[in-house]
C-alpha cells in the first residue's frame, strides 16, 4: 500500500524545493523540527546528538560536517539529494513505497 505525503514536504528553509544536494545548519533543523512538532520535547530536550543519531538511521547519506557561510561557520547536515533521501527513507520504513509529490512539477505551476 502507498502512502501520501502533503505537497508541503520537500521545500527548505528559503522555500525553495529540494532537489540537489542542501546543506541545513543543525540549528534551522532543530527549529524547523521544533516548530513542526510542538511536543516534540515534551518528554525530553532534542539535542544536537539525538537529531545527527536519528537523522542517519533514516538517511545514512546524511553527512554532519562544518561550512562557512561568509564570516560565519556553521555546523550543520550535508543532505543528499530529495530522491536519494526518499529512497533512504522508505527503506527506513521497512520498503514501504510512499506517492511522493513531484517538487518540480509543482515549483512549474507556482511560476
Amino acid at each position: 500500500e502507498k502512502s501520501r505525503v502533503s505537497n508541503s514536504y520537500g521545500i527548505s528553509v528559503n522555500s525553495e524545493p529540494w532537489r540537489n544536494s542542501t546543506f541545513w545548519k543543525s540549528k534551522d533543523f532543530l527549529e524547523s523540527l521544533q516548530f513542526f512538532s510542538k511536543s516534540a520535547q515534551r518528554y525530553k530536550t532534542i539535542t544536537s546528538k539525538n537529531l545527527e543519531d536519528n537523522l542517519t538511521k533514516i538517511c545514512p547519506s546524511i553527512k554532519k560536517t562544518r561550512k562557512s557561510e561568509l564570516s560565519n561557520r556553521a555546523w550543520g547536515y550535508c543532505l543528499p539529494d530529495i530522491e536519494t533521501a526518499r529512497s533512504e527513507f522508505e527503506q527506513y520504513l521497512g520498503g514501504t513505497k510512499i506517492e511522493w509529490p513531484n517538487l518540480i512539477e509543482e515549483n512549474d505551476q507556482d511560476g
